[in-house]
């Protein structure tokens, strides 16, 4: 099974109504496929190029996805249902303890309130999917494979030490960790989850300033064939052309600097704490980690 193969079954990730009509997300799907090395058609590569800024994409998926676009596009449906097909297709677990389908968000309500619902939402209107759940508690849905499909806010400690098929990462831009600990450090933490299980991290969020984690992940994988980190770019009305057209223009007639974030999936020019990114850019030498002391130099 294949995870578009599982979107268009009404008896698995179909079963949600959002999916009944899969025509208004012909670009997530292109995404999906991606992720997963599932070959494209001549129109679908197209897209792909478009929001990628690569020339073809890698035959066996990527390790790493990352989708930088607007709001209301459908990046909490798309998460859920990421989480739940890693969850739902996963081999059965002998003796190595639980494996998780991880879900982080900024705190514990939007990862409850709006992800967890999201990925709960299939187990409950399909009833094949239903017999599959052996326990569920607020926050978790333990499935009869061994696999667990658990919400958990962006605290790198809170998901030290346990395994993981999957890793979705819901508005990454936004995250601000009580710890007041850089945000790249919740990447961190989520990768050694992956190690043992050869899964993947997936991240879904709108662009916020030229900083942090997903402007990093923007500048060193966007447009490269050769990574293994894919960073797909887009607005929200290519990844959802439901979006009103009324709707769009009152967003950006009320403020043009959010509509280019908040709709067309650009990062905000200017929001700095200190010094602007560029200017930062222009001292670095890439690869440089140290000079020597130079004589007469100070």
């Amino acid at each position: 099974m294949t995870i578009i193969e599982a979107l268009r079954d009404r008896n698995l990730l179909g079963a949600l109504p959002a999916f009944r009509d899969l025509t208004t997300w012909r670009s997530w799907l292109v995404f999906a496929k991606a992720i997963y090395g599932i070959t494209l058609e001549a129109v679908e590569l197209e897209t792909f190029r478009c929001h990628t800024g690569r020339t073809t994409p890698r035959p066996d998926g990527y390790s790493e996805a990352v989708a930088i676009v607007g709001r209301q596009s459908g990046k909490s449906e798309v998460a859920a249902a990421l989480a739940v097909f890693e969850a739902i297709s996963a081999p059965r677990i002998r003796g190595r303890g639980e494996v998780y389908a991880l879900l982080i968000a900024q705190d514990q309500r939007s990862s409850l309130r709006t992800l967890f619902r999201y990925a709960s939402s299939p187990f409950e209107v399909s009833p094949m999917l239903e017999r599959f759940v052996v326990n569920r508690t607020s926050d978790t849905l333990s499935l009869e494979n061994g696999t667990t499909i658990a919400a958990y806010p962006c605290r790198p400690a809170a998901i030290r030490g346990l395994r993981a098929r999957v890793v979705v990462a819901d508005e990454l831009a936004f995250f601000k960790p009580t710890e007041n600990i850089p945000t790249d450090v919740v990447l961190r933490a989520a990768r050694p989850c992956l190690a043992t299980t050869g899964g993947k991290l997936i991240v879904l969020s709108s662009p916020y300033s030229q900083s942090g984690a997903l402007w990093e992940l923007h500048r060193h994988h966007y447009g490269k064939d050769d990574s293994s980190t894919l960073i797909w770019q887009a607005d929200a009305p290519s990844m959802n052309p439901t979006l009103p057209a009324d709707y769009l223009e009152r967003m950006k007639q009320d403020d043009p600097e959010a509509y280019r974030s908040e709709v067309l999936g650009e990062f905000r020019q200017g929001v700095v704490t200190f010094l602007d990114a560029d200017t930062l850019a222009a001292c670095v030498v890439e690869g440089r980690h140290e000079l020597g002391p130079v004589a007469g130099v100070k």
